[in-house]
């Protein structure tokens, strides 16, 4: 077996707060190139003593964790860390007791055993257990659907209760997103009639109106663990739906060094049965007594490659390779954990340093084991601490390489650091990492920490950023805009990718003209230099239509029928609607109608036209002659102007009123060669309007004198905006 060790050579620090940037390097001379980027944070500071830590990554968004601890010193209870940008940042709480009493006196009682999980909407899943002296150890499960804000009832997810003689204790939980969020459960009983057995029990109704778990199963079936302790359970899920559940006997007490056994048992039905359990390795407890208060066991973490369905299983063991200390060891299975590899060493030391509390993950083609390593200098409590990753591709018998993830150590002196650490891998590749760390400075004895475990420089981008532009306005309903247009472009790189370059990125474009097609364009480059690029297709009108409306006939008689066409016309988006007004013939004048047209813009333009609406004039009657002839009359005499008027229907019109009609005279060349013909009748009297009926009217017209010797155009005006002439010649 081939490993790669690094060891932090190179340390690039970047404090903000509590936190720091790791740039990692190797000495080893076939290790990966270019190396993990790692950064730590202090996820709260709080004058507590936070630790024993278990984290989760949301599964359908790889920047929401979640983390619950231990809190001892200021409250006995649970801390929730949340963290919605990848482990930058958190924010925390103490998890509510609830209604559920452990003690008669919930002040009293204690919660222990963190372990947190995810919905498929995101919810969070936090089982502990909670401890008081006449009560102990019932085990539960809370929810909370907004980010901690609100928890539910641990009352209302009780998984086992204790008593008086019974203590359950190291539940782990898994929350089953492809199955209506079942929640499986397992732990072990001290006391009662399961006593020191290994147990499973599950909910299967979701999180709607409270968990109900169902009796406790026994996997720890085989002879050889009867009368033993089973202990340190640890679940995980084949993509197939296949659970399993890994767990340590230990059968000569938790010594250091006493014989144990790692065991795993599976189930094909949702737990409802569990096979026979299966050996994994026979090991040596692992239980160094390094300083007051310091606690490891030999418990298992088990994991199943999502890909191939490959199961790994880490545990610390003594070994003889590297002077007989505690190192971490892993086994794997091909065929769903019916045979095991054996155990190979996943940190390779030359010391005799001390490897503890190992926890796997496996996701994006890469085992991943963090676990606590001391620096094998100095004697008892004068050593310290450093939290590790060791990391390697999924095979039977993975080669690690290994990096520090926490930037300062902690003093074992410290003691008690808790049960476990855990880390947990994201859809982005990057790991996450919690640990309780009593570094110098912490707020109390030990903080909560964490880290990132970035793989992408491990994984070449070659991906380059794509966008997902949005238009604003959006288009109207025809898919046509009629202003300038801003297109976001909204660019994201692939995930596991190294990020887009805000500085070599189009954030957003404004168009300007029209167009149909009007493309947009626009490039981004990625962190790792690839570029992308988009268009986007607008379709911009900004000009209303165009309108020459048009009536016909023009004029038209009265009640006379007549249409009016709006002439519309768009040349770039096209006439969505148009429009005219009703023609009004029902009296006579000078009136309009407008006419409005709406193009697929949505622009809209008006026009209106102007059209007369007129009698139906049959012409003068005698003694006047129209037509160009020259009507001789002798001036200072009263000339009778008569004429018949009907609408477009020949019915005639009686109703004309005497202050609708005016005659007016005007100058007129007397040209020669021009037809003449003498008036043959006067009327006497003053001017004015008589009417004959059937249409009949005439017009008494009182010449002046002063036309003798002179032409004039005579021109009758009945109020319909049309004139009616005849020609005179006037003698004296």
């Amino acid at each position: 077996m081939t490993i790669m060790k690094h060891t932090c050579r190179g340390v690039v620090a970047a404090f903000l707060v509590s936190s720091a940037l790791v740039m990692v390097g190797t000495t080893a001379a076939n290790a990966l190139d270019p190396l993990p980027i790692v950064s730590d944070t202090n996820m709260a500071n709080r004058p507590s003593n936070d630790r024993e830590l278990h984290i989760a990554v949301d599964p359908n968004d790889p920047n929401h964790l979640a983390a619950g601890a231990n809190t001892r010193g200021s409250g006995n209870g649970q801390r929730w860390y949340v963290s919605t940008d990848g482990g930058t940042t958190w924010t925390d709480g103490v998890l509510p007791f609830g209604t559920i009493n452990s003690d008669g006196n919930p002040t009293n009682a204690t919660m222990s055993d963190p372990s947190v999980a995810f919905g498929s909407n995101g919810e969070i899943y936090y089982s502990a257990l909670t401890n008081g002296s006449n009560a102990p150890c019932d085990l539960f499960v809370s929810v909370s659907s907004d980010d901690g804000a609100t928890w539910t009832d641990p009352a209302n997810g009780l998984i086992a209760e204790g008593g008086t003689t019974v203590c359950n204790d190291k539940q782990m939980i898994l929350v089953d997103n492809a199955n209506n969020d079942n929640v499986y459960a397992a732990w072990t009983p001290f006391g009662g009639g399961n006593n020191l057995e290994l147990v499973f029990s599950r909910d299967t109704g979701g999180n709607t109106g409270g968990l109900a778990f169902s009796a406790p199963v026994v996997l720890s079936t085989d002879s050889a663990q009867n009368s033993c302790q089973n202990h340190g359970a640890d679940l995980a899920q084949q993509a197939n739906g296949d659970l399993y559940v890994s767990w340590t006997t230990f059968c000569n007490g938790l010594t250091d060094g006493a014989n144990s056994t790692v065991w795993v048992a599976r189930s094909t039905d949702l737990g409802l049965t569990f096979s026979a359990p299966v050996t994994v390795a026979a090991t040596d407890n692992v239980a160094p007594n390094i300083a007051t208060g310091f606690r490891a066991r030999t418990f298992p973490s088990i994991e199943a490659d999502p890909a191939t369905g490959r199961l790994f299983v880490v545990y610390s063991d003594y070994t003889d390779s590297d002077g007989g200390d505690a190192d971490i060891l892993i086994s794997s299975s091909s065929d769903n954990g019916a045979t095991w590899t054996a155990p190979s060493e996943v940190d390779v030391e030359t010391d005799t340093d001390q490897q503890v509390m190992p926890w796997v993950d496996v996701s994006n083609g890469r085992v991943v084991v963090a676990f606590y390593s001391n620096d094998g200098t100095g004697a008892g409590a004068t050593q310290t601490w450093s939290t590790m990753v060791a990391y390697g591709a999924v095979a039977a018998t993975p080669t690690f390489a290994q990096v520090t993830v926490s930037s300062a150590t902690t003093a074992e002196s410290v003691g008690f650091i808790g049960d476990y650490l855990a880390v947990a891998i994201g859809s982005d590749d990057v790991a996450h990492v919690a640990w309780g760390d009593g570094r110098t400075g912490v707020g109390g004895a030990t903080d909560a920490y964490s880290a990132r475990v970035d793989f992408a420089p491990l994984n070449p981008d070659t991906t380059a950023p794509t966008a997902s532009p949005t238009a604003s306005p959006a288009p109207n309903g025809a898919g046509w805009n009629n202003s300038d247009v801003t297109v976001t472009w909204n660019w994201t790189d692939n995930v596991g990718g190294s990020g887009i370059d805000p500085a070599n990125c189009t954030t957003s474009s404004v168009s300007t003209g029209e167009g149909n097609p009007l493309n947009l364009t626009a490039t981004c480059k990625d962190l790792s230099g690839n570029e992308g690029s988009a268009s986007y297709a607008l379709k911009v009108d900004k000009t209303a239509p165009t309108l020459n409306p048009v009536v016909s006939p023009n004029p038209v008689y009265l009640n006379g029928s007549a249409s009016v066409t709006s002439g519309a016309a768009d040349a770039l988006s096209g006439l969505a609607s148009e429009s005219c007004g009703a023609l009004d013939t029902t009296s006579v004048g000078s009136k309009s109608v407008t006419c409005t047209a709406t193009d697929n813009a949505g622009n809209t333009s008006t026009a209106s036209v102007s059209y007369a609406v007129t009698y139906k004039f049959t012409g003068f009657g005698q003694p006047i002659d129209g037509g160009g002839t020259l009507n001789k009359a002798k001036a200072g005499q009263a000339v009778p102007l008569k004429w018949r008027i009907t609408d477009a229907n020949d019915v005639p019109v009686t109703n004309l009123a005497q202050s609708s009609v005016v005659v007016r005279a005007s100058s007129l060349a007397c040209a020669l060669g021009t037809t003449t013909d003498a008036i043959e009748e006067y009327v006497t009297g003053s001017s004015g309007l008589q009417s004959f009926g059937d249409g009949y009217y005439q017009w008494n017209w009182k010449t002046p004198k002063s036309y003798g010797g002179s032409c004039k155009t005579m021109r009758l005006d009945l109020g319909d905006s049309v004139t009616h002439d005849a020609l005179f010649q006037f003698s004296r």
